[in-house]
C-alpha cells in the first residue's frame, strides 16, 4: 500500500512538471500580430509564459518584410516598404537549459496607405460671430465625418462633410475628437478649439499737456496673443510715439489730433478703432 501511494506522488509530480513545461512558449495574444500598412510605422511585442524568465526571441527561418526586422528583446518594428504576406519560425527560449518553443508567424502588410486626418488645428471661434472650418484627410474621395467624443462649443455643429460651422453660443475651450471613414478605412483625431469673448480696440480720448512725459497703454477687449500692431490713418504729434501697443513720449505741440489704430491677434482677427490725443500748453 505504501508503495502504491509513493509510486502515485511521484506520478503526480511528474505529470504537474511534465504540464508546467510544455506551458512554457509564446503567450495567445503574442500569436496574433496585427496587420501591417505599407509605408506606415509598425511596432508590436511578442511575450512569452513560464519557464524561467528572462526570455529573448530568435528568428529561425523565414523572411520579415522589407523594412521590419525583430530584436533579442522580441520587438518587431519598422517600415514596411511592399506589400504581401510573410512567414516566419520565431523561436522563444529562456533561462532553462534546452528551453525552446517555436512557432509559425504570418505577417500580412496591406498595400493601401493608412487614413490619415490631416488638418493640424483650429483658429479660435468668437462668441456670437460665424464660424466655418473644414476638416481635411489624406484622402479626397467620398468621407464620412463624425464626432466621436467629447462635445463642440454650443452653437456648433460637424456636417458629415467635413464642415464645421455655425456661431458659438459660450466661452471655453472644448475638447473633441472627430472621425473619418471612407467605407474601408478609418481615422480620428483629437482637437481643441477655443471660443474667445468679441475681440475689439477699447477707444478713448488722451488729455496730455505738453512738455509733460505720459505712458498709456491701449485696452483689448478678448483675442488671442499675441498682438500685432499698426498706424491706420491720421498723423501723432511730434513728441509722441505708438509701440507695441502703447502711446508714449512728451508732446512737443498743443493740439487735437486723432490716430488710427489697427490690432490684429493670434487667430487673424483684427479690430481698428480711432484714438483722441487732446494736448493743453
Amino acid at each position: 500500500m505504501r508503495f502504491f501511494r509513493v509510486s502515485s506522488v511521484l506520478a503526480l509530480l511528474a505529470a504537474v512538471f511534465a504540464g508546467s513545461a510544455a506551458a512554457f512558449g509564446f503567450t495567445d495574444e503574442a500569436l496574433l500580430p496585427p496587420d501591417m500598412q505599407l509605408g506606415a510605422p509598425y511596432s508590436f511585442q511578442l511575450s512569452a509564459r513560464s519557464g524561467c524568465p528572462p526570455y529573448y526571441y530568435e528568428q529561425q527561418s523565414g523572411y520579415f518584410p522589407g523594412g521590419v526586422g525583430m530584436n533579442r528583446d522580441g520587438l518587431i518594428s519598422g517600415t514596411p516598404q511592399l506589400g504581401g504576406s510573410y512567414q516566419v519560425w520565431l523561436a522563444v527560449k529562456n533561462q532553462c537549459p534546452g528551453d525552446s518553443s517555436e512557432r509559425l508567424f504570418t505577417f500580412y502588410v496591406a498595400d493601401q496607405a493608412p487614413l490619415l486626418v490631416r488638418t493640424g488645428g483650429f483658429y479660435p471661434a468668437v462668441k456670437g460671430s460665424s464660424y466655418s472650418y473644414e476638416l481635411l484627410s489624406s484622402e479626397s474621395g467620398i468621407l464620412t465625418w463624425t464626432l466621436n467624443a467629447g462635445r463642440l462649443p454650443p452653437g456648433l455643429k460637424l456636417t458629415p462633410r467635413g464642415l464645421i460651422l455655425g456661431k458659438p453660443t459660450a466661452f471655453g475651450s472644448y475638447k473633441f475628437r472627430v472621425k473619418v471613414n471612407d467605407g474601408r478605412r478609418t481615422a480620428t483625431q483629437d482637437f481643441t478649439l477655443p471660443v474667445k469673448p468679441r475681440f475689439a480696440l477699447v477707444a478713448k480720448t488722451l488729455h496730455l499737456q505738453v512738455g509733460h512725459a505720459f505712458r498709456t497703454r491701449v485696452s483689448v477687449r478678448g483675442g488671442l496673443q499675441p498682438f500685432q500692431w499698426s498706424m491706420a490713418g491720421g498723423r501723432l504729434p511730434r513728441g509722441v510715439r505708438f509701440v507695441a501697443g502703447e502711446f508714449r513720449g512728451r508732446p512737443q505741440v498743443a493740439g487735437k489730433f486723432r490716430v488710427g489704430i489697427t490690432v490684429t491677434d493670434h487667430g487673424r482677427l483684427y479690430s481698428t478703432k480711432t484714438f483722441v490725443l487732446v494736448i493743453r500748453r
